[in-house]
């Protein structure tokens, strides 16, 4: 084929500008050629190894077969041979090819170049909406501390479609887990390490397959995240301290796709920048995006990201299907490529050039760059935690929380006050969540800041203005004392004393084998160390241990208190401090 092009081109050669033009004509005619022949070659080598169906077709059809693939040499065709006739079908690995074949196509092509680059991942941006939408359903179902991390391993998801929405929800519920699921399976593979550097338990190390059983199936098996999976794989929790490695991975999921769109716009940008530096804008509703070129200077370069980083917009599982999709890639090869490639596709309707085919890669860059990147930029997803029950403890932020707001006990009169307001239990059970959502909303970012909180803020303006919690819920389960009275500096004692309104004392529960008086000894002992010690931390961990490990005879009753505590006082280390080391009575016992 190429020695025949060739010759069609050679007639007369005057001078050698023109044998210069003759020997770039060859080179691109080889690259056409043989970019498509050498694929087709290979696939028809592996056919008629496989029972050498072409050679038998290519018999069976005789001169047909020559007038198929336009290699027939009569020169009078009729009008049906010119009507069905061979070309080349548009197919990706077609154009990839093509597009990786010719030269300088990052200079020529930058955002196209790019885009081949990423387009393997560009699809799973789209995912974040349906994982956020099944996030929504599940605190939409599940209200904050309604259940403990053991009820819910539990539940399944079609446990809490079916038991927690009304049956008229149940079809649309079921489509948004499915889709979750879809993409849950998908994408988990993805994650190499789900806590620090600890690799992903629920994939395998062969294959990368989901398996959330833990057994690392590679045949394909293992348990896949369906909707007889535990809810414990889809609630988002991350508790200091704790390793549990079900409630990271759709965190993780989502932090995948959130970096996954910033490095692709990122990556489009950069790698568009040789001689200048181009970066789309957001323009108005259906408008092109605005390109800006120039030179490339760092100064400049680092004032521009700066502006754009400061517009970075945030979503949440409360954002609207309608501006997920205005903000985030959502890509689709069939979709969003595919017909570009049918348009923009070039090939002659002369005779025995059906196998030419190529594309004005110019029309394809620009559309792309109006249709899917259009006024796209990075974006910030926000993760809701789900605060299971007893959090607030297991992960040591009660014991903590002084370090965050100093804490000071509400005075009997103000408590009197409001137990004579709540009126019903349900109304001190929403309280109790709400305290402790906060509580855990403290130690969470103060752990990771190291910032302090002004312990003089209202509790109700905390929660409203910035748990964003709705002021209209919030206004149904306060009271009027709480409102005025209750400060974040209160947060420690008011937490306590709802736990005992709730559950009684922790002494009522706790073994009579660890309730005997004291001897004057140890009472002195306790008057003279008092002064010493900081009760705002040790009055947490000392409850915690009554409740959590003296309710059942287990442990020595001659056992040293002192070194018992230093066990159970997650995130706090006891005997670090000086006071507790120095002045914490050594006479007492379990």
């Amino acid at each position: 084929i190429v020695q025949n092009r060739v010759c069609k081109t050679i007639t007369y050669i005057p001078n050698m500008r023109e044998m210069r033009k003759l020997e770039e004509s060859v080179v691109i005619a080889m690259k056409s050629v043989l970019s498509g022949i050498r694929s087709r070659l290979f696939s028809l080598r592996g056919t008629l190894s496989q029972g050498s169906l072409i050679a038998s077709a290519r018999i069976s059809l005789g001169e047909q077969w020559d007038l198929i693939h336009e290699i027939d040499e009569n020169s009078s065709r009729s009008l049906e041979t010119m009507l069905w006739r061979y070309r080349e079908p548009v197919t990706f690995n077609y154009f990839k090819r093509i597009f990786d074949a010719r030269s300088d196509t990052q200079k020529q092509f930058p955002l196209l170049f790019s885009f081949l680059k990423e387009e393997k991942r560009l699809h799973v941006i789209k995912y974040t909406a349906d994982i956020l939408a099944w996030h929504s359903l599940l605190f939409e179902m599940f209200p904050p501390n309604s259940l403990s991390r053991e009820e819910a391993i539990n539940i399944t998801n079609a446990d809490a479609i079916i038991q927690k929405l009304p049956k008229e929800r149940h079809t649309k519920a079921f489509k948004i887990l499915y889709k979750y699921c879809d993409a849950f399976n998908e994408c988990l593979p993805m994650i190499d390490q789900i806590f620090e550097c600890e690799a992903n338990p629920f994939i395998s190390e062969l294959n990368g397959v989901v398996d959330l059983s833990g057994a690392k199936n590679s045949s394909g098996n293992g348990v896949k995240m369906s909707e007889d999976c535990s809810i414990n794989f889809s609630l988002p929790s991350m508790v200091r301290g704790s390793n549990d490695a079900m409630g990271i991975c759709t965190i993780k999921l989502l932090e995948l796709m959130q970096s996954a769109q910033a490095e692709v716009l990122q990556s489009l940008n950069r790698r568009g920048s040789a001689a200048t530096t181009k970066i789309l804008l957001k323009g108005a509703k259906g408008a092109c995006p605005i390109i800006i070129e120039r030179d490339n200077n760092n100064e400049d370069e680092d004032e521009l990201s700066s502006s754009i980083s400061d517009e970075i917009p945030s979503m949440s599982h409360l954002t609207p299907l309608k501006i997920l999709k205005q903000q985030l890639i959502f890509y689709d090869r069939q979709k969003d490529l595919m017909p570009l490639l049918q348009i923009f596709a070039k090939q002659s309707l002369e005779y025995g050039e059906g196998i030419y085919l190529d594309f004005d890669f110019n029309k394809i860059e620009a559309a792309l760059a109006n249709t899917l990147f259009g006024g796209k930029m990075p974006v910030k997803i926000h993760i809701r935690h789900f605060q299971f029950y007893g959090d607030v403890k297991n992960a040591g932020y009660l014991a903590s929380l002084h370090l965050s707001v100093p804490q000071r006990p509400l005075s009997h009169s103000i408590l009197e006050t409001i137990w004579t307001e709540i009126d019903t239990r349900d109304r001190l059970i929403q309280l109790m969540r709400y305290v402790e959502m906060c509580i855990s909303f403290i130690g969470s970012i103060t752990s990771s800041t190291q910032a302090s909180i002004d312990g003089s803020v209202l509790l109700g303006s905390y929660i409203v203005n910035t748990l964003m919690i709705n002021n209209d819920i919030w206004s149904k389960i306060t009271t009027q004392a709480i409102s005025q009275q209750v400060q974040l500096c209160h947060l420690q004692s008011f937490y306590m004393e709802l736990e005992e309104k709730m559950n009684g004392s922790p002494l009522d529960n706790v073994e009579k084998a660890y309730r005997e008086f004291m001897d004057e000894k140890t009472k002195r002992d306790v008057r003279n160390s008092i002064k010493h010690l900081d009760l705002t931390i040790l009055l947490p961990v000392l409850r915690q241990f009554l409740v959590e490990q003296l309710t059942e005879t287990k442990w020595e009753i001659d056992a040293s208190l002192k070194e018992y505590l230093t066990f159970v006082s997650s995130g706090m280390d006891l005997d670090e401090l000086i006071w507790y080391e120095n002045y914490f009575p050594e006479s007492l016992q379990l």
